[in-house]
């Protein structure tokens, strides 16, 4: 078996030039492998050759050119697709702490860090203390992070000792880097790829902005170390991405529904995946992807390494992790419930919806030099609102479903390497927004859950940065007043007296019926019920009301976007249900294919 780093730390063997002789005769390096007058050559090349210029054999087919396969041009068979056998995941890494046990307990006291289970290796408050190979060392220099965060500090150590691993930390903590560190190492560990072979590690997230920011951190890694890596996502067109996973690549990071279209497709055998990570788990939960990530965890062997991350722990995370981790170590950074960032000062402005353009006017006139976000609940008040601001002299873009991809990657761009500006976007562009500089988020239109409120919100005050979040409150949203009591009470902020007397008069399961919880109770998301994207009687279009109560708005009883029996979904459904058994999309009684539509 294999190991691909040297003692110095390099990573060796499978891209150094010339290759090095394997004990079966094989040879593999990136300069064209010269073997024994009886052994197989196997090279890595970049250029050229049929088989998109990959290999060449000695004495196989010659798919390589230039530098890479030099040999007889006779038509012995290809290598066969096989599933590798792969180095134990377990005692991957050690380490020495250099801290001392009071040390790191008090660093887990005072970082509010839990860890659920028995022998867990100490953390680490230093790179250097990791004894990471020299290249991945670079990479953590040339990204300028002086020391882990609280989140790489026990996640790496662990991952490294090849536990499984749950890790609940709110966004901005630095996970990404928690588990691209261990993956690397993971990757020099394992035998070289063969033509046919799948990814060795794979990160599944919820959305393409996400899977590209983890792709995007994870290339200085691969670059320095030379492996292939590509990011699979909806959205784009299939050829260039298919073309990639023909070159092998080590690190495939995906979304779950374009990962599912390639492995169905043949084109992404799950072969050799051995390392596995669930990133923002419980957004992918929310967005109705748990059939897919089973599925795919179905396609890959149960000898494996699994991190799982999330902001919070419900019962449905509860339940994959049972499924699916073996023995994991569980960490808690914070409180396991729904949290937010304590250094985000959140303001909370009453107001009607008719002035809620001048207030957010007031909010950006006196923050002219900062980076802010404005998050808003449809793409129609997104484009009109962005119109509005460029109109009144601002500098703003508009992110939402709409965009094309190539307009979608130009407007982050753009914002990304502005110093000022305002990005207007709905939620689309909330989870896993990868900006670390923005100042200020603004809540134009409150969001229909408590969850996306702590996403949003937690775009801003990135690392120990401070962040402010502004938040527009109407009538309309006064179900929702409790809960918002609640989270800024943990975070420790200032409630306004309006918001604490109508917190004490809100019924406490008010919030659950006009805009729904994430995990319906007899609805949404595939969960059967009324509900749609909520829970009982309410959320987008439920069995008596969705978006607007008894009988009215998007989807009531009987009307619903069109009245009498039909409107967008159907003799009981209106646009709502929300794949559920009794409303929307496809319901039994609802649906694009009610009873009665249109």
């Amino acid at each position: 078996m294999s190991n691909n780093w040297n003692n110095s730390g390099e990573y060796k063997n499978r891209f150094d030039s010339g290759g090095e002789d394997n004990d079966d005769g094989r040879r593999y390096g990136s300069g064209g492998g010269r073997g024994m007058s009886h052994s197989r050559s196997f090279a890595y090349e970049r250029r050229g050759g049929r088989d998109e210029g990959r290999f060449g054999y000695r004495d196989g087919p010659r798919f390589g050119r230039g530098r890479g396969g030099r040999g007889r041009h006779d038509r012995s068979p290809s290598p066969p697709t096989r599933t590798a056998e792969c180095v134990p995941v377990k005692l991957n890494q050690d380490f020495t702490p250099s801290s001392t046990k009071d040390e790191q307990v008090q660093f887990l006291k005072s970082n509010a860090i839990k860890l659920l289970a028995s022998d867990v290796p100490s953390p680490a408050l230093t790179f250097e203390e990791l004894n990471l190979p020299d290249t991945i060392t670079k990479t953590i220099t040339d990204n300028k992070w002086e020391k882990p965060t609280p989140i790489q500090s026990v996640s790496i150590p662990v991952a490294l000792k090849g536990h499984d691993l749950i890790g609940i930390a709110k966004t901005g903590s630095g996970k990404t880097a928690a588990f691209l560190i261990p993956a690397m190492v993971h990757i020099g560990l394992q035998e070289p790829m063969y033509r046919g072979d799948g990814p060795i590690v794979l990160v599944l997230s919820p959305t393409r902005e996400l899977a590209q920011q983890i792709a995007e951190v994870a290339k200085g890694f691969c670059d320095n170390l030379m492996i292939r890596q590509t990011c699979l996502f909806g959205g784009a067109g299939r050829g260039p991405q298919a073309n990639d996973l023909r070159h092998l690549p080590s690190l495939v990071v995906a979304t779950p529904g374009r990962l599912i279209d390639f492995i169905e497709g043949g084109q992404c055998p799950m072969n050799r995946v051995n390392f596995l990570v669930l990133d923002e788990a419980d957004q992918m939960l929310d967005m109705g992807f748990e059939p897919q990530i089973r599925k795919i965890i179905g396609h890959i062997s149960k000898d494996r390494q699994t991190m799982m991350f999330s902001a919070t722990w419900p019962k449905e995370i509860q339940q994959l992790a049972a499924d699916f981790l073996v023995d994991p170590v569980h960490m808690i950074i914070g409180n396991k419930d729904l949290t937010t960032n304590s250094n985000i000062k959140q303001v909370i402005t009453k107001c009607e919806e008719f002035e809620k353009l001048s207030k957010c006017l007031e909010v950006l006139n006196e923050h002219k030099d900062d980076k802010i976000i404005i998050f808003t609940k449809t793409k129609r008040t997104t484009d009109d609102l962005q119109e509005n601001l460029n109109m009144k002299g601002f500098q703003a873009y508009s992110l939402h479903g709409d965009k094309a991809q190539n307009q979608r990657d130009f407007v982050l761009g753009k914002f990304r390497s502005c110093k000022k500006g305002i990005l207007v976007a709905t939620d689309v562009a909330a989870r896993g927004l990868d900006v670390n500089d923005i100042d200020i988020v603004i809540n134009y239109d409150f969001p229909g859950d408590i969850e996306t409120y702590v996403h949003r919100i937690g775009r801003t005050a990135r690392g120990n940065k401070e962040g402010l979040a502004v938040t527009f409150f109407t009538d309309e949203n006064k179900n929702m007043s409790r809960k918002l009591a609640k989270i800024m009470t943990q975070a420790k902020q200032e409630l306004p007296d309006w918001l604490k007397a109508l917190a004490d008069v809100t019924p406490k399961g008010a919030w659950k019926e006009g805009y729904g919880s994430r995990f319906a109770g007899r609805g949404g998301y595939g969960r059967g019920g009324y509900g749609g994207y909520g829970r009982g009687g309410g959320g987008y279009g439920g069995d008596r009301g969705g978006y607007g109560g008894d009988r009215g708005n998007f989807g009531d009883r009987r009307g619903g976007y069109g009245g009498g029996q039909g409107g967008y979904g159907g003799n009981q459904g209106g646009y709502g249900g929300g794949y559920g058994n009794r409303g929307g999309f496809g319901g039994d009684r609802a649906g694009y294919n009610g009873p009665r539509n249109y």
